[in-house]
């Protein structure tokens, strides 16, 4: 199994083997961490996070998205589609990875839909940093 953010490897073709991959999928290539997925369109990695992001995990999210920058995403979606509740540690790893790929011309988007985290990432600053959209898709098409 590939680490986060390496570049598009496929297991072996077979019932076991094959990865099962998100309902919106659409083209590219997907590539599993241990515990994010991660899809690859052309240059574009997106990042599905958990359903909760707080300090039991916001440092391993970080390791996962700058991993996806350091093995060459040019435009990285964090998809936070399914996550309900991100408290300041979350918000923290999602902007240390925005200033990252800022510093390397890498567009970093999310994709939220959950109201609590709307307002969470409101009140930090941080949507007025992010792009921020709806679903994955309109965060794909920029």
């Amino acid at each position: 199994m590939s680490a986060c953010g390496d570049p598009p490897e496929l297991p072996p073709e077979g019932p076991e083997t094959r990865p099962r991959l998100s309902p919106w999928r659409t083209g590219g290539d997907a590539v599993f961490s241990e515990r994010y997925p991660v899809l690859w369109v052309g240059q574009a990695a997106v990042i599905s996070v958990p359903v909760e992001i707080d300090v039991t995990n916001a440092d391993e999210i970080l390791k996962c998205l700058l991993s996806a920058i350091s093995n060459g995403a040019r435009t990285l979606i964090v998809d936070m589609t399914a996550t309900t509740f991100c408290d300041c540690a979350g918000v923290h790893a999602i902007v240390t990875c925005w200033k990252q790929a800022a510093a390397e011309s890498i567009s970093l988007r999310l994709a939220v839909g959950a109201p609590a985290v709307i307002l969470v990432l409101g009140f930090t600053g941080a949507s007025r940093l992010i792009d921020t959209r709806p679903t994955v898709a309109a965060a794909l098409i920029g």
